[in-house]
C-alpha cells in the first residue's frame, strides 16, 4: 500500500471514527466538552479493540498474521488520535481545567474518592503516552530506523495501553457515578479481546506443537 493510500485509509478510519464520536456526544451528556470527551473515549475504545481483535482473527481462521500490518497500524493510528483527542477534552472537564489537580493532591483532603480520582487520571496519562508514542513510530521510516524486533517490541507496549485504558474507564464510571450500560459495555470489550488473545495463542501453540512434531 502506498503512503497516500495509508494516509487516505487513516483519515478515512479516523472521520468514521468522530462521526461515532459526534454521535454519542448528541445522545449523552448535554454538557459540551464532557459529551465529547465521552464520544472519543468510546470511540478510542472501539479502536484499540478492533486493532487488537485482528491478529487473533487472523491465526484463529487460519489467515496470514504479518508481524507489520498495514490494517492495524492505521486503525492504531486512528485509536492514538482519537486517544489524544479524548484526553485534551477530557483535562477540561473537572478542575475548572487546572491540570496539577488531576495528578497531584495538593491540599486536598486523602478520601476513597480523591484517590480514584487521581488514579484513574493516572492510568488514563499512562495510556495516552504509550498510544501516541506507538502512533508516532508507526510509518515506515520508523520500522527501517529501529529494525522490525525492536518496532513490534515497542507496538506490544499498546497490550498494558490498552489495559490501563480499561482500568481508567471503569475508575471513570465511578468517578462520574454513570449508569451501569458503560461498564457493562467495556466489560464485554475487555473479556472479548482477552478471550481472543487466550484463544490465538493456543492456536498458535498447537500449530508450532504439530510442525515440530
Amino acid at each position: 500500500m502506498t503512503r497516500l493510500a495509508s494516509a487516505a485509509r487513516i483519515a478515512w478510519i479516523t472521520f468514521l471514527a468522530a462521526l461515532v464520536a459526534s454521535a454519542i456526544a448528541v445522545a449523552g451528556s448535554p454538557h459540551g466538552v464532557h459529551s465529547w470527551s465521552l464520544g472519543t473515549a468510546y470511540s478510542a475504545i472501539f479502536l484499540v479493540a478492533y486493532a487488537l481483535a485482528l491478529g487473533p482473527l487472523n491465526v484463529i481462521r487460519g489467515k496470514p498474521n504479518p508481524v507489520h500490518s498495514a490494517l492495524r497500524r492505521d486503525i492504531g493510528i486512528s485509536a492514538g488520535l482519537m486517544s489524544i483527542a479524548h484526553t485534551i477534552l477530557g483535562l477540561q472537564v473537572h478542575m475548572g481545567g487546572d491540570l496539577r489537580r488531576y495528578f497531584l493532591r495538593g491540599n486536598a483532603p486523602q478520601s476513597a474518592a480523591s484517590n480514584l480520582f487521581l488514579g484513574a487520571n493516572w492510568t488514563g496519562l499512562l495510556s495516552v503516552i504509550v498510544l501516541a508514542v506507538v502512533t508516532i513510530i508507526s510509518n515506515d521510516p520508523s520500522l527501517r530506523s529501529l529494525g522490525l524486533k525492536t518496532w513490534k517490541r515497542l507496538q506490544r507496549f499498546v497490550y498494558p495501553a490498552a489495559a490501563f485504558a480499561a482500568l481508567h474507564g471503569f475508575a471513570y464510571q465511578a468517578v462520574e457515578k454513570r449508569s451501569p450500560a458503560p461498564i457493562v459495555l467495556i466489560g464485554l470489550l475487555t473479556i472479548a479481546i482477552l478471550a481472543l488473545q487466550l484463544a490465538g495463542r493456543k492456536v498458535k501453540r498447537r500449530a508450532a506443537s504439530l510442525r515440530s512434531s
